[in-house]
């Protein structure tokens, strides 16, 4: 970008830590050119109060010309007396601050006030980004100039914020309990819900919860860092409160609005849900801000891999601040150093091997997705710009949790627990140690299971694309059932084992193959499975959901009881499977070894192979690319998370360098 070089810097002092602050001078006419000052100051030391800005440097909304996204497409400013060219969103948030703010403020602008075109002090700036939030008297989040409606939106989130506060404690409840509540609650769902529905406060406020900004990565830690926070859009400001008022209520409406009696509760529950989408940002951010903030109360800051994870459907202009911005809301040491001089290859790749040797974890691996989509990149290191396999659901073994000492392991494959990972001279080859447990003979022809992608849009079509969302929730009910109570891809196995006249496979007891039949579907109830005790088929339905579930009561994934009450329900007719366990499904294929049932990912081909990793939680799928392995992701083989090889006899396990 070389916009920036009509205006010199003067370099900032580095024996302490300085930022550029600038002025905004008064204009009696609109339309006369920005001026600004700027300063440098000492963030370590008391001065003038500032506001921190906040926001997108292109098209602020998708209703904008895309000349706002394009890099050469600017306003020209004095800065000091030089011309300075700036995009428009920021030359729209200029003039409106020139306009309605006290001048009096000082402000922290990034594209004014770090020399965007050197790297040193770019990258050191970066690093201090949330001291420099944290430091401001507010933050300002400008979410682009007005629209149609905007003042409408603004409004409508007041009265909403005002609504929540008016109910009594008993009515802000989840669940409402009481018929009365329940009754009083009917009613606000019906004035703050059904009766708006498709409304234009409903499609102002949905147009403007879907403004860029809210896509943007460096946002979470802007937003966490911050003290006092104000949203505007044009002319229009508000407390950043009154959004989290809106998460709190839609959140109370989509886990209530089948408790409503009245008109038409279903019906309700649909509305409320169409609205999920543009919430669901809000609804993280504000988790993301208490979990950071919690760590004044002693809670440590989550792991680095959880926030990668929380921020890989955002939106970022350079690949490295999908990783740079995460730094300051992880713990301290997983951070890696921040420099603008690497490729995108070099810093995720180091964040890979920071992660790895920090927390002695394969955690990282669970997030890697094969092929990457980077051709440079090696196959153990994840490529958080792909947001494309953001939606599948990593296993519960290991990488979902925030915090990496809180819980106890679900699985332990092996018994040593002993790290150990290495990398060559050029970081590009990864050397662990390794049990090659099988390869992969049998994988099921449905191997991508999708779920549905809700529509939020709230325009014309709503209603037709409500309707199709709904017929694909009801499709993805049949093929749940189908898979999961059919036994579906069990069966398919067992066709593919009978045409290859194998007469049989080592973990079937052959003796006691006595399935059952009820309404003509197979139950695989008699044949045993290896050393389990367990019938084939409720071997796949747990193997299917990776023998666990969410606790909503814990908070975290829990391994299914081995009770005859959780195996009756589990293969009823009556059960269906949480959402959860069906999602887990998407992006990976159930597969059989020539001796254990596995769910891989939907990448892996018959031949690869299942490797236990010496300090891996779980086992991964690997393929053998000439001496050496591309890596293809995590697996669940059952019968062998909680260490049974080490308990057969007294056989010995060989790890080796890989």
């Amino acid at each position: 970008m070389t916009f920036w070089m009509a205006y010199c810097y003067d370099e900032l002092c580095s024996n302490n830590f300085k930022i550029r602050l600038l002025s905004i001078e008064a204009a009696s006419n609109p339309r006369d050119i920005i001026n600004v000052k700027l300063r440098v100051v000492d963030l370590d030391l008391k001065h003038k109060k500032y506001v921190a800005l906040s926001y997108t440097w292109g098209r602020p909304s998708p209703r904008l010309p895309d000349t706002w996204d394009n890099n050469q497409a600017t306003k020209t400013i004095i800065v000091n007396g030089v011309a300075f060219e700036v995009r428009y969103n920021l030359f729209a948030a200029l003039k409106t601050i020139r306009q309605k703010w006290d001048l009096r403020y000082d402000w922290w602008i990034d594209a004014i006030c770090i020399d965007q075109n050197n790297f040193i002090e770019r990258s050191s700036q970066v690093s201090r980004m949330r001291e420099i939030y944290a430091h401001s008297d507010h933050t300002l989040i400008w979410l682009g100039p007005s629209m149609e409606r905007t003042q409408m939106a603004f409004q409508e989130i007041v009265s909403l914020s005002k609504s929540w506060h008016e109910r009594c404690e008993s009515l802000q409840r989840i669940p409402v309990k009481g018929k009365e509540d329940i009754e009083s609650y009917a009613q606000i769902l019906k004035r703050e819900v059904i009766e708006k529905y498709q409304s234009p406060a409903w499609r102002a406020l949905q147009h403007l919860l879907s403004r860029s900004w809210f896509e943007r990565v460096w946002v979470r830690q802007e937003f966490c860092a911050s003290g006092q926070v104000l949203v505007q859009c044009g002319d229009d400001c508000i407390p950043w409160t009154h959004l989290m008022d809106i998460r709190t209520l839609f959140m109370q409406h989509i886990a209530c609005a089948n408790q409503a009696t009245g008109d038409d509760p279903i019906s309700a529950s649909e509305i409320v849900k169409s609205m999920y989408g543009a919430t669901q940002t809000l609804y993280n951010l504000g988790e993301m801000s208490i979990e950071y903030r919690s760590r004044d109360t002693g809670t440590e800051l989550p792991s680095l891999v959880y926030i990668l994870s929380q921020l890989r459907s955002t939106r970022a202009t350079d690949p490295r601040d999908k990783v740079y911005a995460a730094l300051g809301l992880a713990r301290e040491d997983e951070r890696i150093p921040v420099d603008y001089r690497l490729s995108p290859e070099a810093v995720y790749t180091q964040t890979a091997q920071k992660s790895m040797q920090s927390t002695k974890t394969f955690n990282m691996l669970a997030y890697c997705n094969y092929p990457p989509s980077m051709d440079t990149l090696p196959t153990w290191v994840a490529d958080w710009t792909d947001g494309s396999c953001s939606r599948r659901e990593v296993l519960p073994a290991t990488g979902v949790r925030r915090y990496i000492r809180k819980h106890q392991p679900l699985y332990q494959v092996l018994e040593t627990s002993d790290f150990y990972v290495r990398f060559d001279d050029d970081n590009r080859t990864m050397i662990v140690k390794a049990f090659i447990l099988d390869h992969l003979s049998f994988i099921s022809t449905e191997s991508s299971y999708r779920i549905p992608t809700q529509q939020t849009d709230l325009g014309p079509t709503t209603l037709a694309a409500r309707a199709q969302y709904v017929e694909q929730l009801s499709k993805q009910d049949r093929d749940t059932a189908e898979v999961i109570l059919n036994f579906k891809w069990l069966r398919e196995w067992v066709d593919f084992e009978t045409n290859l006249n194998h007469g049989g496979a080592p973990q079937v007891d052959r003796e006691r193959n006595t399935q059952s039949r009820d309404a003509g579907v197979e139950r695989f109830d008699g044949p045993t499975y290896r050393d389990t005790g367990q019938t084939l088929g409720e071997a796949y339905v747990r193997t299917l959901c990776a023998d666990a579930s969410f606790d909503s009561k814990k908070g975290h994934a829990v391994r299914i009881p081995d009770t005859v009450e959780g195996i009756s329900f589990m293969m009823s007719d009556d059960a269906r499977m949480p959402l959860e366990i069906s999602s887990r499904l998407e992006g990976r294929s159930w597969a059989m070894s020539t001796k254990y049932m596995a769910l891989v990912p939907a990448e892996a081909r018959i031949g690869d192979k299942i490797v236990l990793i010496q300090g891996s939680q779980a086992p991964f799928i690997l393929r053998p690319s000439g001496a050496e392995f591309q890596f293809i992701g995590l697996a669940y083989v059952h019968g062998v998370a909680d260490g049974e090889l080490w308990k057969e006899g007294d056989r010995i396990l060989v790890l080796e360098e890989i």
